[in-house]
């Protein structure tokens, strides 16, 4: 039980550091929020897959003793980034390809149908 209160208490810390972030986004101009997006989209997903993990008791406290435990796993994550690109190329290939072969499918489709 002692490991679920630490967690739930980090999801709770993470969420009320996140929700003073999406007020300032919310409080910004356009450009800022802007800026900002990545950083959004990053902290949101942190907090909803602190939702569904289970951190030992001794990673959760660490994190607990921190006073920006969003923020240092969002820099951590920045600093950790080196093949979202990669992935984003691979993902691109892979669209194209599986277009590709829809599209000889339907080609092939065609050639069968007029040859009846």
């Amino acid at each position: 039980m002692f490991t679920e209160e630490l967690n739930l208490q980090l999801y709770n810390k993470m969420c009320d550091e996140f929700d003073l972030f999406k007020e300032e986004l919310i409080n910004s101009s356009p450009q800022e929020v802007l800026d900002q997006a990545y950083e959004y989209i990053i902290k949101n997903d942190i907090v909803l897959l602190l939702e569904c993990t289970d951190l030992t008791a001794t990673r959760a406290d660490a994190l607990l003793k921190s006073d920006h435990p969003l923020d240092d796993v969002y820099a951590a994550w920045i600093d950790w980034e080196s093949n979202h690109m990669d992935e984003i190329r691979d993902i691109l290939n892979s669209v194209a390809d599986e277009l590709i072969r829809d599209a000889k499918h339907q080609k092939e489709r065609k050639s069968k149908d007029g040859d009846r």
